[in-house]
């Protein structure tokens, strides 16, 4: 194999790709300690609201959004469907190629 040293494909990788990998890889555990919570417990306690309820935070005043039941199984769908492509097979082991730092949440 060649090696490359070509300086702006190093720059690049130290840049995006490394940074990338650790974000997805920090994100895959932040979804699975979600996936693991909403399972466990926010799940069964949303059960007796209905799709339309609101979630009242208390950040109306900052311009929050509210959201919904509706919209709290629907993020948490997506979160499913994220973790499936970041836990695929191989897909971690390329990840730890590029990271550096240590994870983080």
């Amino acid at each position: 194999m060649a090696d490359i040293t070509d300086p702006q494909i190093i720059l690049f990788s130290n840049i995006y790709m490394r940074p990338i990998a650790e974000h997805i890889r920090n994100l895959g555990l932040l979804m699975d300690d979600a996936a693991v919570e909403y399972t466990t417990i926010i799940s069964p306690l949303l059960a007796p609201f209905a799709a339309g309820d609101v979630l009242i935070d208390g950040r109306a005043s900052e311009g929050v959004t509210p959201v919904t039941k509706q919209d709290i199984e629907g993020l948490i769908t997506q979160v499913g469907s994220v973790r499936n492509e970041v836990n695929a097979a191989g897909a971690a082991a390329l990840r730890a190629k590029f990271t550096v730092t240590p994870p983080s949440l």
